[in-house]
């Protein structure tokens, strides 16, 4: 090996770094020392998992309801002072298929939507709708309209500082009032 190698020069052993530079080396991957890593990382379990697994079966035995989860099962193995962490109770259980049936989601069917929401006849649907916009100098402020399905006619609008539901209510009432002469019930 050269790092034992007597330079004639110096009598001494050549430097690891210009060995390393002669071979193309970086000192850090000389040096890495990778670690064999064997079994699970972390600190070892008090409790072995096939332990851990008879311990969590018997708690579902004795259990009065049909099923339950990992948290309910680690609280009552806590409370008989068995420790076991809840991410590993929910592990243990996953793995054994003893976790409790989780909820489907209902499939429910979606109304078909054509792409159009023209009417045939006007007055039937109308669209509301409100944006915020900046005027140089003024500041913000809020567009508020009534649009009409039949014909795309917007029936009015109304433009306010503060944008609130009686600053959007208002182009409301304006569009039935003209539509329909005033806002009275009948």
């Amino acid at each position: 090996m050269l790092q034992k190698e007597i330079c004639s020069f110096t009598q001494k052993p050549f430097p690891m770094r210009m060995i390393l530079k002669v071979v193309g080396y970086s000192s850090s991957t000389w040096y890495e020392k990778p670690l064999q890593r064997t079994g699970k990382r972390g600190r070892k379990p008090n409790i072995p998992d096939d332990e851990a697994l008879e311990l969590i079966k018997m708690e579902i035995k004795q259990s009065k309801f049909k099923g339950e989860g990992y948290i309910k099962i680690k609280s009552r193995l806590q409370r008989k002072k068995h420790i076991i962490g809840k991410e590993r109770v929910n592990i243990i259980m996953r793995e054994n298929k003893l976790l409790s049936p989780h909820r489907t989601m209902k499939v429910k069917k979606k109304k078909e939507h054509t792409g159009t929401i023209i009417t045939k006849t006007p007055d039937v649907m109308w669209a509301t709708d409100g944006k915020k916009f900046f005027i140089d100098g003024i500041g913000w402020h809020w567009f508020f309209g009534v649009i009409e399905h039949f014909n795309d006619e917007i029936l009015s609008w109304h433009i306010a500082k503060k944008g609130n539901r009686f600053a959007a209510m208002e182009p409301v009432r304006a569009a039935v009032k003209k539509q329909f002469g005033n806002v009275d019930k009948e």
